[in-house]
């Protein structure tokens, strides 16, 4: 389940997850994270979700706390919280990062960020994934991310190797992922 965030609608996500695995389906949450809370009433609820929960994809926009503050607005500490826990209870996740260049590719940020999420233990996948859009300064507004560009193939690289030698597996970007889809889907309607 992804699509807005998930974990605010917490109470209709664990019925489906609990229906999905009576019909042996496989369970996945894509979450930023920002809602977990080990306050009641949430926790006793994320912990009935987590057991019908397969894999959770988790967005790490920023490690450090100042810098995810002022990349969204909010503080980070429930994301790393969460990350924790799952860790902690051996929950399957896969850690989604996106390359901004000149805001989330910080060299020592992104090993301090590898080195948190090598120590979890139950991450399977991280994607390390360059910004693909292009104008803006004010992060708030809807025209925000169009600034920026994607990172240099080559700087690109570099970054992603902070990662590649702490951390079990690195996926290829999605519009990789996309583009090999689109090349299957193109060659399942040839044979149709």
């Amino acid at each position: 389940v992804s699509g807005g965030e998930p974990l605010l609608q917490i109470d209709f996500v664990s019925e489906l997850f609990r229906l999905a695995k009576l019909q042996g389906v496989h369970t996945t949450l894509d979450t930023a994270g920002q809602p977990y809370t080990t306050a009641e009433p949430f926790y006793s609820k994320f912990e009935t979700l987590m057991q019908n929960t397969d894999l959770v994809m988790l967005d790490l926009k920023a490690f450090y706390p100042d810098r995810h503050k002022a990349l969204t607005g909010c503080d980070n500490t429930p994301i790393l919280d969460m990350a924790r826990w799952m860790g902690e209870h051996g929950k399957a996740m896969w850690i989604r990062h996106v390359l901004v260049p000149g805001l989330t590719d910080d060299e020592a940020e992104l090993r301090e960020m590898s080195d948190f999420i090598k120590s979890l233990g139950s991450v399977r996948r991280v994607e390390v994934l360059p910004l693909a859009c292009s104008s803006g300064k004010n992060l708030a507004s809807p025209t925000a991310w169009m600034a920026f560009s994607r990172p240099a193939r080559k700087r690109f690289s570099a970054l992603k190797s902070c990662f590649a030698s702490r951390i079990i597996r690195i996926s290829k970007s999605k519009a990789s992922c996309a583009a090999k889809r689109e090349n299957l889907f193109q060659k399942q309607i040839k044979s149709a």
